[in-house]
C-alpha cells in the first residue's frame, strides 16, 4: 500500500488528510458515494488522487516474494484480498485475484447498473513531484480526463474563502451557500470562521478566480456507452459495506 504521512505533512494534489478532515464535520466522509451525486468534482478530486497514486506506487518487495512463492506451487494459486489498490492484480494477474471490495483499477456507473470496465493507464510517464516522491512511487499515470486540484500549499493563518452545500427544504437536492472568509488552522488544513469556531468546507479557494483546492476541473469519467452517466471507482465506499 501507500505510506501514510506523519500528522501535519502536507500532500498534494487533492490529498487525503485535508479532504477527509474538512468533510467529516459536514456529516459525510470524503469517500462517501453520495458525493458523486451531490458534488462529483469534489468526489473525483479525492478518488482521482488516490486512484492515480495507487497505480503509480512502486510495489514493496514482499509482493514479488509472495508472487514467486505462489507460482512455485504445483497445484496452482489464487489470491483473495480486501485491498482496493490493485497491487495483487499487478503482481499475480487479473485472473488470479478476487477483490472482495473492488479495485481502483476499474470503474462503474454511479447508479451501480451495467458493466464494470478497466481504468486505462496513460502511455506517458509523469514527472515526479513532491507528493510522488513522498509516496515513493514510480511508473505510469492514469489517463484521467480531468485535472486534479492544485498543490495543497495552505499554511496556518492563511485567509481563504469557503462555502458549503446545504439541503433544500422538502427536496433531495442541494444548493451552494455564499462564499465566506475563513482562516487555516495550525494543522494546515482545518478551517475556522471569523469567530474562531471550526467550519466545514465543501469548496475552498484563496480568492475569486483562483482554482478550488477541493475540486477537479474539466471533463469527468463517464460510461463509455452513455456520456450522460458519470463513472466512479468500482470499490466499496463509506456506507456501502
Amino acid at each position: 500500500g501507500i505510506w501514510a504521512p506523519a500528522p501535519g505533512t502536507i500532500l498534494a494534489p487533492g490529498a487525503w488528510s485535508p479532504l477527509r478532515a474538512l468533510h467529516k464535520e459536514a456529516g459525510a466522509e470524503a469517500d462517501s458515494p453520495s458525493w458523486f451525486h451531490l458534488d462529483p468534482e469534489m468526489a473525483w478530486a479525492y478518488w482521482g488522487y488516490w486512484s492515480d497514486a495507487y497505480h503509480r506506487t512502486a510495489l514493496d518487495d514482499c509482493y514479488a516474494f509472495l508472487g514467486s512463492w505462489a507460482r512455485s506451487k504445483p497445484f496452482g494459486y489464487f489470491c483473495v484480498t480486501s485491498k482496493i489498490d490493485g497491487h495483487w492484480e499487478r503482481t499475480l494477474g487479473e485472473d488470479k485475484v478476487y477483490e472482495t471490495r473492488g479495485s481502483v483499477s476499474h470503474l462503474q456507473r454511479i447508479d451501480g447498473q451495467g458493466k464494470v470496465w478497466r481504468f486505462r493507464p496513460s502511455p506517458r510517464k509523469r514527472e515526479p513531484d513532491e507528493a510522488w516522491q513522498i509516496l515513493g512511487s514510480e511508473g505510469l499515470a492514469l489517463e484521467l480526463p480531468m485535472e486534479l486540484p492544485p498543490t495543497w500549499d495552505l499554511m496556518p493563518g492563511d485567509v481563504v474563502q469557503t462555502r458549503v452545500l446545504e439541503a433544500i427544504p422538502d427536496s433531495s437536492a442541494m444548493k451552494w451557500k455564499e462564499w465566506t472568509p475563513a482562516r487555516v488552522g495550525s494543522d494546515s488544513f482545518s478551517m475556522f470562521s471569523a469567530d474562531g469556531s471550526p467550519t466545514p468546507a465543501h469548496s475552498l479557494r484563496r480568492s475569486p478566480g483562483v482554482r478550488d483546492y477541493l475540486h477537479a476541473t474539466g471533463p469527468l469519467p463517464f460510461d463509455l456507452d452513455d456520456s450522460s452517466m458519470l463513472a466512479r471507482p468500482n470499490v466499496d465506499m463509506s456506507g456501502e459495506i
